[in-house]
């Protein structure tokens, strides 16, 4: 699993590097989606079916947002002004989100899902107010 995160990470970084996105405004789109499709999708229907349906989507559902998060975050970093107070709030939403976690014992995964769709929800519109998702500042 760490493996596998970095891994995202990694091409996040990459993928800013090649493809500098103007707008951040897709990127939180398909996390949302991502997002909202594993609030969707029963559990159960990931036991039975075959290769696709067993380890593909699931993958899809709980990494893909990891990728798009990693995009937000390294365009976010890379044109901020302040890279210091950038990287610490990444830190900080972190250890946030880790703490949130111990909702999914207490509220079931959907509802961790949901708290996941309102920080990042969050986090776009604050994004939007300093300028950042729409367009690059200038």
């Amino acid at each position: 699993m760490f493996f596998t995160a970095l891994i995202l990470i990694l091409v996040a970084n990459l993928y800013v590097l090649r493809f500098p996105p103007r707008r951040l405004v897709w990127h939180y789109a398909g996390l949302l989606a991502l997002l909202a499709a594993a609030i969707a999708t029963p559990l159960d229907m990931f036991l039975g079916g075959g290769t696709l349906w067993r380890y593909a989507v699931p993958c899809v559902l709980a990494l893909g947002p990891m990728f798009f998060a990693g995009v937000i975050f390294a365009r976010t970093f890379r044109d901020s002004a302040n890279p210091d107070m950038a990287f610490g709030s990444n830190i900080a939403g972190s250890v946030l989100g880790g703490l949130s976690e111990s909702f999914s014992m207490l509220l079931g995964f959907r509802y961790m899902l949901l708290l996941a769709v309102a920080f990042y929800l969050l986090s776009a519109l604050t994004s939007t107010t300093r300028g950042q998702p729409g367009t690059k500042a200038a």
